[in-house]
């Protein structure tokens, strides 16, 4: 038995040295890959220059030539007519540096891409190898960028978005790292309105990582990221996520103010007063230079939070509607109306912390609404939305009282009657003590005469 298990044994060790043999072999080879694609990418980034003349000298050509030239020489350019030659040679390296180098060229030329150009970098963006975009992610991270800019600017925002997340996969060295496209990817669900389709996606993704050697991530990309996915969660009317988000953009340091903060911290300043009726307090960890600076481009919505804080709900209305164009120019003047919207919901849940009982006529005035019907509609959306705990009972005269719940329990009619009882109650009590002690009075009063 003892020959056996030693036989076995050795068996074990020649199956193990055989088996690390294999690794050996599989990491050499996939070293020896590794080597010759970055081989390749060398030599291509080292020929970019001649390849962006060749296509500059056809496209200068071709717009001397006129209008005439365009359907004859639309699809003829020598790079794209290499794309597809890649294409069919399954050359996905060269593929990625022949159309970032075409983009630089329309890029400087400033031309459109035509559609040849659009079904190549969309392609490429869905399908090229892992291993490929991760060696010259630069050149990848910018098809993706000019495609998501030519998308946009198309309104054909949701064709770019499957691509995108293949993409990002593609690029991404794990799950929760942040790409370079993420950004593009945020815009394009903004553009399309495919607000929850965003959320999910941010949410199954958590931020934990930014590796920008791997995913040619820069300090733009990582702010408009959280800036778009803040908007995203403003979509979904998620106020306490897209609130850390404008966070998140406001306190990366920086050494000098970027527009995209002073955007989020906009932004930011109305949620906040959705949210919890006053102006978020800006992060103390933020860097100097953007404290000292950004409140100069604030003034219009500093304004705003003293109408909120002044209780005029008509007041804030007109504001808003006063600053209409520059409230728009700054894409803020749906997210400004929602804010006037919530003054008075604010203002509700302030009366129901003063007030047990309130009728409606008074609430109404309070709310500074053109009726008792504009005020029970508020109050029957905040009650079915759970803001507030509160019951409306309609009175003989078509009027109505509304009774606010205590933080205690439930406050009903029959409390009421309650209370009011006790109070009739501590009244004939106090008659009673009042009248005992004018007895008193009289008594110790005859008492000191007779003595």
């Amino acid at each position: 038995s003892d020959i056996d298990e030693l036989e076995m044994m050795q068996e074990e060790i020649e199956e193990n040295e055989e088996l690390e043999e294999l690794i050996c072999t599989l990491s050499s080879v996939r070293s020896t890959e590794e080597e010759s694609l970055k081989a390749l990418h060398d030599d291509l980034s080292r020929q970019s220059a001649l390849m962006q003349n060749t296509s500059k000298l056809f496209h200068q050509s071709y717009l001397f030539a006129g209008e005439n030239a365009r359907e004859m020489t639309e699809e003829n350019s020598p790079l794209l007519e290499m794309i597809k030659l890649c294409h069919q040679n399954t050359q996905p390296m060269c593929s990625i540096h022949l159309i970032s180098n075409e983009i630089d060229v329309l890029r400087n030329l400033s031309l459109s891409p035509n559609q040849l150009f659009f079904s190549e970098a969309k392609f490429i963006l869905s399908n090229a190898p892992k291993s490929f975009v991760q060696i010259a992610n630069k050149q990848f991270c910018s098809i993706g960028h000019f495609f998501t800019e030519v998308c946009v600017k198309l309104n054909k925002a949701k064709e770019d978005i499957c691509p995108l997340k293949k993409a990002i996969f593609s690029l991404m060295p794990n799950l929760n790292c942040l790409t370079s496209l993420d950004c593009d990817l945020m815009e394009c669900f903004i553009k399309a309105k495919m607000y929850g389709l965003g959320a999910k996606w941010i949410d199954s993704r958590p931020i934990c990582e930014v590796n920008p050697r791997k995913t040619a991530l820069s300090s733009i990309h990582l702010l408009k990221y959280f800036y778009f996915a803040g908007v995203v969660f403003v979509g979904q009317k998620r106020w306490d996520d897209a609130l850390e988000h404008f966070k998140i953009v406001c306190s990366v340091p920086s050494q000098r103010l970027s527009s995209i903060a002073v955007e989020a911290r906009k932004k930011a300043i109305l949620v906040g007063l959705i949210l919890n009726g006053c102006e978020p307090p800006f992060p103390s960890y933020a860097s100097h230079v953007v404290l000292s600076n950004i409140s100069q481009h604030l003034k219009m919505y500093k304004s705003i939070c003293q109408k909120f804080r002044s209780k005029s709900i008509r007041s804030l209305r007109d504001f808003v509607e006063k600053s209409k164009d520059c409230l728009d120019g700054d894409g803020n003047f749906g997210l400004a109306n929602q804010v006037a919207a919530s003054h008075a919901k604010h203002k509700v849940i302030d009366l129901a912390k003063a007030y047990r009982t309130l009728t409606l006529q008074d609430l109404s005035e309070k709310l500074e609404m053109p009726g008792i019907s504009a005020a029970e509609a508020l109050l029957v959306k905040m009650i079915s939305d759970g803001e507030i705990e509160a019951e409306i009972e309609k009175t003989e005269s078509g009027s109505g009282v509304v009774y606010f719940l205590s933080d205690d329990g439930p406050f009903c009619p029959k409390d009421f009657n309650s209370i009011k009882e006790d109070l009739e109650k501590i009244l004939e009590l106090s008659k009673c003590v009042k009248d005992f002690d004018n007895a008193l009075s009289v008594e110790f009063a005859t008492s000191e005469g007779q003595i």
